[in-house]
């Protein structure tokens, strides 16, 4: 097999995954994913990131506040939050660029229908109570990491607050990015090239065996407002004429390689 046939192989072998995947994730795609930068991926670390991989800017900024009340009667304090809520509802709703919402990995946007959030008693005050939202803005290609930032740290201070309501933030900002399997091909196709260049250098006696393409895209921080995005593939270069077999390893195109 030469090489051109080893590339159209692996080309075909791994837009079959593709196909694949899609067809069982249809509600995937519109799904809006958190990522803080504690955010580690169950199956893989930041350390195991393959060497195939896109670094993008992020959908979104999210900063996490918390609505707290001290008021002396629990429905004073409950009324007052969901009210100081309303209000960050009302300046949402007159820009294109903040959007309120709650979730831990998936964002959930508020809206008028919606934005009476469960209240908590504080574990260490029993006598105030909160809830926590979050904040998102568009992350437009004209403004900085740091120009959205501050706008939204505008945004919460400019906040009318009812009563004995106050906003605390949390320290760390947070990122979103909508579907991120829309990076699957792209990936896919930056892997075939990658797979090419490398058999290109072993010659027409040696084979490809590849795993982790039936993984969905995986997602890392890698700063500010940019994200790593990768499947955690593996491929193997051996003989064509060795057996199949975990011993028979000739190059481990393996996730460490830089």
């Amino acid at each position: 097999m030469n090489k051109a046939l080893i590339s159209i192989f692996v080309l075909l072998f791994v837009n079959q995954h593709a196909i694949a995947l899609f067809q069982n994730n249809d509600e995937y795609e519109f799904e809006e994913v958190i990522v803080t930068g504690s955010r580690i991926t169950d199956t893989y670390d930041i350390y195991e990131i393959p060497a195939v991989r896109l670094v993008r800017r992020a959908d979104f900024m999210i900063q996490e506040i918390r609505i707290v009340s001290d008021s002396r009667k629990e429905e004073m304090r409950r009324d007052e939050i969901h009210k100081t809520i309303f209000n960050l509802l009302k300046m949402s709703e007159k820009t294109e660029v903040f959007t309120l919402g709650t979730g831990e990995d998936i964002f959930v946007p508020l809206d008028r229908s919606n934005y009476k959030l469960v209240i908590e008693a504080l574990e260490s005050k029993t006598d105030t109570s909160q809830t926590r939202l979050l904040v998102k803005a568009s992350l437009d290609q004209k403004a900085s990491a740091n120009q959205i930032s501050s706008a939204i740290h505008d945004f919460i201070e400019k906040a009318d607050l009812v009563g004995r309501a106050e906003i605390l933030k949390t320290d760390e900002l947070g990122l979103s990015i909508v579907n991120p399997e829309r990076y699957r091909s792209e990936l896919l196709q930056k892997l075939a090239a990658d797979i090419r260049s490398t058999t290109a250098v072993f010659g027409e006696d040696y084979r490809v065996t590849i795993e982790g393409l039936n993984y969905p895209v995986l997602w890392e921080r890698q700063g500010l407002a940019t994200m790593v995005l990768y499947i955690p593939y593996n491929y193997e270069i051996v003989p064509k004429e060795y057996p199949r077999g975990p011993y028979n390893l000739v190059w481990d195109c393996c996730s460490m390689r830089t």
